[in-house]
């Protein structure tokens, strides 16, 4: 499992949703990777 390392609060544009978003495409690739 891939966990991304949350942004500090000063960073105030990136947003949780926008965490959520790219840890699912990460897994998504590493899943289309594992398949391959």
């Amino acid at each position: 499992m891939i966990r991304i390392i949350v942004a500090n609060d000063q960073d105030e544009n990136i947003t949780r949703e926008h965490l959520v978003n790219i840890n699912s495409t990460i897994m998504e690739i590493m899943t289309s990777e594992w398949k391959l």
